[in-house]
């Protein structure tokens, strides 16, 4: 089986949305609407990447539009969301304008950009516990287990202090303590980090994550100004006030943690290659158990799990789940599919079909 970390992370987090997504009809279902966060971000990503091959600010944001458009069908959008949209590829380029100067006091080489790979999950096999050494059978040799593969894409591979490193774009809209720390214990980055270095032969010191905070005021003249504390803008105060001199502006004094982009560096060994591998391997377990069940008892088969109904936003198939027959779930009404097209194959997809 072939899982990346969207898919092991949907079965996570429920079992029912995984078969929605990636199950119902061959490749699952992917909804009509644009979510317009994962897109942004996806814009944003197309431009670091062409940013970190050698573009200019200007031509990587223009061939981020023109890869944007494309993969989002933009001719397909109505007359307002078109005008959003334009809207969001000036924002994207003073996000990029902004980092390209941040970026400019890097203490890393970057090494690889954009990298695509899949590799083995394990050493040796998860049922009879043998060694690996037969990397092109679809089984193990000993014993006949299904050998599982993760695919992996990493934004950008550099080295740092002498060791290698997995960095990993993340677009947020707000950067708490609890955010910032759960990319120290975040497995997809650790996966990143695992699966990178075995398909590169190479050991990998850590991983970070690179974040870059969606904010609207970013290059805008004047975002860095505050209210004067000395006149607070007053009607008569501000005319003698040397605070500011009368312009009721004041430069804001930056924080740590402030300024629009942030890096959260975290070590790798082996320990945490275990606990990913061990990880992942118990999510596909857990997928094809549900898969062997379905095709047994189809009613009790890939369950919701309704705390996860609304806590992203809402579900797009809460309706399909909580309004159609508890016993015939998995063939829903039309009615529940009209905001629906079936999913093309991804690069997973691709990947299963080399073997």
């Amino acid at each position: 089986m072939h899982v990346n970390n969207t898919r092991c992370s949907t079965a996570e987090n429920c079992l029912r949305k995984y078969y929605w997504e990636h199950v119902f009809r061959g490749h699952g279902l992917r909804s009509k609407f644009l979510n317009e966060k994962l897109a942004f971000g996806n814009l944003v990503h197309f431009a670091l990447a062409h940013l970190y091959n050698g573009e200019t600010v200007g031509s990587a944001c223009s061939l981020a539009e023109d890869e944007w458009k494309e993969e989002f069908n933009f001719a397909s959008l109505d007359f307002d969301e078109k005008n959003t949209w334009e809207d969001h590829f000036d924002w994207m380029q003073r996000i990029i304008n902004e980092y390209d100067k941040f970026r400019a006091a890097d203490d890393f080489e970057v090494i690889n950009i954009e990298t695509e790979d899949s590799v083995i999950l394990g050493e040796i096999c998860y049922a009879c516990g043998k060694p690996y050494d037969h990397p092109n059978m679809p089984a193990c040799i000993h014993c006949g287990a299904e050998i599982h593969h993760y695919v992996f894409r990493v934004d950008l591979a550099a080295i740092k202090n002498g060791g290698i490193y997995v960095i990993d774009h993340k677009t947020a809209g707000s950067v708490g303590d609890t955010y910032l720390a759960s990319w120290h214990y975040s497995m997809q980055l650790y996966g990143y980090a695992y699966a990178f270095g075995k398909a590169m032969g190479r050991d990998v010191s850590g991983t970070c994550a690179n974040i870059i905070k969606k904010l609207k005021t970013i290059g805008v003249d004047g975002n860095d100004l505050k209210q004067c504390p000395g006149c607070r803008g007053g009607s008569k105060k501000i005319l003698t006030c040397d605070v500011c001199n009368g312009s009721g502006k004041v430069k804001r004094t930056p924080k740590p943690g402030d300024g629009p982009f942030l890096r959260e560096w975290e070590s790798f060994d082996d320990a945490k290659a275990s606990l990913f591998v061990r990880t992942r391997l118990r999510t596909i377990e857990d997928i094809q158990e549900e898969t062997v069940r379905f095709e047994q008892e189809p009613d009790a088969a890939w369950p919701m799990n309704p705390q996860n109904c609304f806590n992203m936003g809402r579900c797009p198939h809460v309706r399909a789940c909580w309004e159609g027959d508890a016993e015939t779930w998995y063939d829903p009404p039309e009615e529940f599919l009209v905001n629906f097209v079936e999913r093309d194959g991804d690069y997973v997809t691709m990947r299963e079909e080399m073997r």
